[in-house]
């Protein structure tokens, strides 16, 4: 009698080969996830950082700005770190 098929043990030997290695790849899918959302953040920043510069220098070049006597240096608190405002735009 020819058998066709797995046995019993085959089928949960391989179940259990496949929860083990599941268990081990899954931390590392978790820490990618994690990675990939802290680059999209710094991307973000890096964004803002030329935008504030952009502005800083639009801000530099402008002849109102640059005759103005009332320059100001104020600080605020974002993302954990203070920035620097020069006359009301965020310095580099």
């Amino acid at each position: 009698m020819k058998k066709n098929g797995f046995t019993l043990v085959e089928l949960v030997a391989v179940i259990v080969l496949l929860g083990i290695l599941s268990a081990m790849a899954l931390p590392r899918f978790i820490n990618l996830s994690a990675d990939a959302y802290t680059a999209r953040l710094q991307s973000h920043m890096g964004t803002l950082r030329s935008t504030v510069t952009m502005m800083q220098y639009s801000c530099k070049l402008t002849p109102d700005c640059i005759g103005s006597t009332d320059w100001t240096i104020t600080y605020f608190a974002a993302a954990g770190q203070n920035v620097r405002h020069f006359n009301g735009y965020p310095d580099a």
